[in-house]
């Protein structure tokens, strides 16, 4: 990560290691870094690579600040806090989107400071790897490292711990399309959260509770958990979270043909969108939106609010939510008449599932495929979408989409 963002990283590393060693630290860490950059801009003109970018030369000399940061706060700081302080960086880190210096931290703890760190800090360690193995779509490690992290909270009987890293399973493990073999892991949980009040935390668990069912299609369950996430957040601001499960409510009465209600749910989804200034958030809605307006039949609409949920994922280089927009597109002119160019819009978000391996996407992609070969009085090819949805539907324990699939096919 360069310019202003890396920036900001160091500045957050530099007040943290002010924060751990006091004012004589950062007095003698401002000057270190003063004179050292002098010495490299000075070699830089006499010495090669003169070739170096300006913005190439800023990427080196604050990678260098950052190394000489750490290095320096080590001389500070006893060998059972040094790690500790690794730990803060590294969560630093990951808020920041710097990956790799945080996987690096958190490694430098469990090797060469492990036996300097206590096992709540191990088990918060193997935790956070977790967590940036899932952010790199590294599944399998992210379970390794939170399964290790598991079973350090379960030796030393931290219960939050406990709750947190079986959601984290649970998560990873719906991710990996293994949403029924999630269920038992957020139940247990929300069981543990709600023996320690954690109120923030039951609201996630049954947030993931409610998505692992909604990808299997089981919505009256998966209403139910998000109506459960709202009730314990009632108490609380987290406007993120209640714009998430506002969202996901509308894509349930969606599903159910409650277009009204739908709007509803999405209309407040934005306003708590707005609120905390979450573009993402409210392009999902928007594109959910347009959704709920294309099958009411308002295709202007519908085109209106999916092009500016394009180009907002567009600007965050958000493919897989690109390709649901296709899919959008594909229905809109699917159901205008537009039959070939429907084809094309579909053509492209099931090109872009496929490349990201994204089964539930895919399958939803294929099935509304299948209705336009069908209107086009293609039945070969229309069966051919639905037989391709439902082995993609089968790789994620999607239930009750296959059966609502296989209805598809016998009525063709």
């Amino acid at each position: 990560m360069a310019g202003r963002t890396l920036l900001v990283f160091l500045e957050k590393v530099f007040e943290l290691g002010k924060k751990w060693c006091g004012d004589d630290f950062a007095r003698n860490m401002t000057a270190h870094l003063a004179e050292r950059e002098r010495l490299l801009r000075s070699s830089w003109r006499k010495l090669p690579p003169e070739d170096l970018q300006p913005v190439e030369k800023q990427q080196i000399l604050r990678e260098i600040d950052f190394d000489t940061i750490i290095s320096n706060v080590g001389k500070y700081l006893s060998k059972k806090e040094f790690p500790e302080f690794l730990y803060d960086v590294s969560s630093l880190a990951v808020d920041l989107g710097e990956l790799e210096k945080a996987d690096r931290l958190l490694r430098l703890i469990i090797t060469k400071h492990s036996r300097a760190s206590k096992k709540l800090l191990k088990a918060n360690v193997h935790h956070k790897l977790g967590i940036i193995a899932f952010y790199r779509n590294n599944f399998n490690d992210a379970l390794t490292e939170n399964r290790k992290s598991l079973r350090i909270y379960t030796e030393i009987r931290d219960n939050k711990g406990i709750s947190i890293v079986k959601n984290a399973i649970g998560i990873v493990l719906t991710e990996k399309g293994r949403a029924s073999k999630s269920v038992p892991y957020f139940v247990s949980a929300k069981k543990i959260a709600e023996v320690e009040k954690l109120n923030d935390l039951i609201a996630k668990i049954n947030m993931n509770l409610g998505n692992a069912y909604t990808i299997r299609g089981l919505w009256e369950k998966a209403k139910s958990s998000y109506e459960d996430a709202l009730t314990a957040l009632s108490k609380m601001q987290a406007d993120n979270t209640r714009a998430q499960i506002h969202h996901d409510m509308a894509i349930i009465q969606t599903a159910l043909g409650q277009y009204t209600k739908a709007q509803e749910y999405l209309h407040e989804s934005i306003e708590y969108s707005k609120r905390t200034n979450n573009p993402y958030m409210k392009a999902l809605s928007y594109l959910e939106e347009a959704v709920v307006n294309c099958k009411q039949g308002d295709y202007a609409s519908a085109t209106a609010l999916a092009t500016t949920a394009f180009q907002l994922f567009s600007e965050m280089g958000d493919r897989l939510s690109i390709a649901d927009v296709y899919k959008v597109f594909g229905m809109i002119n699917r159901d205008s008449k537009r039959y070939d160019a429907a084809l094309s819009y579909f053509e492209n978000s099931k090109r872009i599932n496929e490349d990201h391996n994204n089964s539930l996407n895919l399958g939803e992609t294929l099935l509304e495929m299948a209705l336009l070969q069908k209107e086009m009085g293609n039945i070969d090819r229309a069966s051919e979408s639905i037989q391709a949805a439902i082995k993609a539907f089968k790789r994620i324990e999607a239930e009750a989409r296959i059966e609502n699939a296989k209805e598809i096919l016998t009525s063709l």
